[in-house]
């Protein structure tokens, strides 16, 4: 799954390139940058990046700064230190600062890269152990189940993608989305949303379902159908891009 990353880097050639960077992987993308560390948090309260990778000395509001009101707003996103200074923390250090990993500005891009994988990764066992144990009993899900005009399930598919799952992720209470297109009816897609509570999906649905069904309309065959169940077991695991449509 494409994970989406939000720089933070005062000196505006480094921060070009940065984001250079992490546009030309695969697996990553690029949904914002800042030049402060003010500017980053509120951003990052906008866009709800996977992960945020900060410069230690800014302007404003430098990155450990950044990273203690980060870490309060969204305690379960990775940061990253990529700094010329990054040695002036230890691990232990960084780490009560809410800092995930110091990569230093002196050492290979690649090693920013596998570092940013490895938070990543971590990051979703965590939260894959935490939904297993904590939330097991207590979900939510709606399920959408929609017709696509014939062939044109993909287009849907992306379009829920583009528009649907940016909208979601700044919800209140949701948890993950997984979209299925069937492969017997292959008009058939199903759109699967996990919440903490019924009230949260049902804020969601109230507040912003229109807006997603109005840009999707010209591909839809028929109305959508939502359905909505309390979960008795959810493992948490996040199904790769490549298999969700």
């Amino acid at each position: 799954m494409v994970k989406s990353v939000l720089i933070a880097e005062d000196h505006a050639a480094t921060r070009h390139a940065l984001c250079s960077l992490f546009m030309s992987q695969e697996d990553f993308e690029l949904c914002g940058d800042a030049e402060n560390g003010q500017e980053a948090v509120e951003i990052a309260q906008l866009l709800r990046p996977d992960l945020i990778v900060l410069d230690l000395s800014m302007p404003v509001m430098d990155g450990i700064a950044a990273a203690r009101v980060l870490k309060q707003l969204m305690p379960t996103v990775p940061i990253i230190v990529f700094s010329e200074y990054s040695d002036v923390l230890s691990e232990h250090e960084a780490e009560t600062e809410g800092i995930s990993a110091l990569v230093s500005k002196s050492e290979s891009v690649s090693v920013l890269l596998d570092k940013a994988r490895s938070v990543l990764t971590s990051r979703d066992t965590s939260l894959f152990h935490l939904l297993t144990t904590k939330r097991r009993t207590n979900m939510f899900t709606r399920v959408v189940e929609l017709t696509s005009k014939s062939g044109k399930s993909k287009e849907l598919s992306n379009m829920i993608n583009e528009k649907a799952i940016p909208i979601l992720k700044q919800q209140r209470g949701f948890q993950d989305e997984i979209v299925l297109v069937s492969d017997t009816e292959p008009d058939r897609i199903l759109g699967i949303s996990f919440w903490d509570t019924r009230e949260d999906a049902e804020r969601y649905h109230r507040e912003q379902f229109a807006t997603i069904k109005a840009s999707v309309r010209h591909l839809l065959e028929s109305e959508p159908v939502v359905r909505t169940f309390n979960v008795h077991t959810y493992i948490g695991q996040k199904i790769a891009a490549h298999k969700a449509a």
